[in-house]
């Protein structure tokens, strides 16, 4: 996983050269040159996180640098978080890659970078971005792909000094902040000023904006430029996984309503709001009737309290079936999770970007059941992919007593 010796290539690169010029300073210069050039054709691809959007992308950029390796000339850096390269082996067992190098970061690397461990504030995103400036004069790279441009949006403001290229992946630009109270006004505005800095004073190529067409026509519009662009979320899966993973006939046929939350558990998944719709919000015949499969990581920080509330919720609602995987989800178990549900969960809390959830549902032909704001809003009412609901468990509760009633599903099949 690591590049041929560059030392060795430059020096025989110098004799070859010297042979070739009479003049020293003249073969210093090519020599220069060619090393500018080598430089150049490195990019780091950085993201310290490893679950969600984050995995997906990585992933995906691997495979499709595995699959064509003639026509890629640049080298990658991929700077990951400390786990993914047990991750990777897990998912690419076999491969090997071509101009590519996987580097984990270290534990304190992590740590200081890493947008889970730390709050993204100024003095955190700067000490961020000091970090991948440090990165990148270590490995001789010219160009970085963030795919988690939130992590390090801030800390360019007050770092002008940055002299690398940058392409990004922007998950909560500003444009869809509502704008129903003080904070979020101030929000909006301060994120607005803060973008026109960034895009003054460093090199950005291109910045991705998820499955919103909307907001990237906003910001281009704004910024007078073109630099947004539009991306979609790749599915990480192939035809004939999927058909190996299908259950049976026999086996797909559920004797209940399967509701799946599934993804990286957190509040913001809207998680405690349906276990307040499970306790109370059902009738006793409902509950009798469905089961709540609950399958991601649940982080650390947030176990004692989800547990807690699923004891609770069991204690409360005896008749209800509560499946719970708590681990990190192979993207090749993907199809079988889905296959078996009828419904897909997504009563997302302030939240108002793009979900890979949403994507996944969609391909699997599985109705959606999300908040009634934002992004995925927007998509779901476009392209008839499932229902809105407010994020409160009275609502939520309401949905599902009413699909496990009617027990019908009319989507568009296109």
């Amino acid at each position: 996983l690591n590049f041929p010796d560059q030392n060795k290539l430059l020096k025989n690169s110098r004799e070859k050269i010297l042979k070739e010029f009479d003049s020293h300073v003249v073969a210093q210069k090519y020599l220069d040159l060619y090393t500018k050039i080598l430089n150049w054709m490195k990019k780091i691809i950085f993201d310290s996180s490893a679950d969600g959007h984050h995995l997906e992308y990585i992933v995906h950029l691997l495979r499709c640098l595995k699959n064509k390796p003639k026509q890629i000339k640049e080298q990658y850096i991929f700077v990951v978080n400390p786990s993914f390269f047990e991750i990777l082996k897990k998912l690419f067992p076999n491969d090997k890659f071509n101009n590519i190098t996987i580097v984990e970061l270290s534990k304190d690397e992590y740590y200081r970078i890493s947008a889970r461990n730390n709050k993204q504030t100024i003095f955190n995103s700067v000490r961020a971005t000091k970090e991948l400036s440090r990165l990148m004069v270590k490995y001789k790279a010219e160009e970085c792909v963030l795919l988690c441009f939130d992590d390090f949006f801030k800390g360019l403001v007050f770092n002008v000094l940055f002299k690398f290229r940058i392409t990004a992946i922007w998950f909560q630009p500003f444009v869809r902040l509502p704008e129903n109270n003080f904070r979020n006004e101030l929000k909006k505005i301060i994120k607005k000023n803060m973008m026109r800095i960034v895009l003054f004073f460093n090199k950005i190529d291109r910045i991705f904006i998820l499955n919103d067409k909307k907001t990237v026509q906003s910001l281009n519009e704004i910024y007078g430029t073109k630099v947004f662009r539009l991306l979609r979320d790749p599915i990480n899966i192939s035809v004939d996984r999927i058909t190996k993973s299908l259950p049976k006939a026999s086996e797909a046929k559920n004797k209940k309503n399967v509701f799946l939350l599934f993804g990286f558990i957190t509040k913001r998944k809207g998680t405690l709001i349906l276990l307040e719709a499970l306790k109370g919000h059902l009738s006793d015949k409902i509950s009798k009737t469905i089961k709540i499969m609950i399958i991601g990581n649940v982080p650390d920080h947030f176990k004692k309290e989800f547990y807690t509330e699923i004891d609770k919720t069991r204690l409360l609602n005896k008749d209800i079936e509560i499946i719970i995987d708590d681990r990190f989800i192979n993207f090749e178990e993907i199809p079988q999770i889905f296959s078996k549900s009828n419904y897909v969960l997504a009563p997302y809390i302030n939240f108002y970007g793009s979900s890979g959830v949403l994507g996944y549902s969609a391909y699997f032909s599985k109705p959606i059941i999300c908040s009634d704001n934002g992004l995925m809003a927007d998509l779901v009412n476009e392209y008839n992919l499932g229902y809105l609901v407010k994020p409160n468990p009275t609502s939520l509760g309401l949905i599902i007593s009413k699909l496990v009633s009617q027990n019908k599903i009319e989507l568009s099949k296109e």
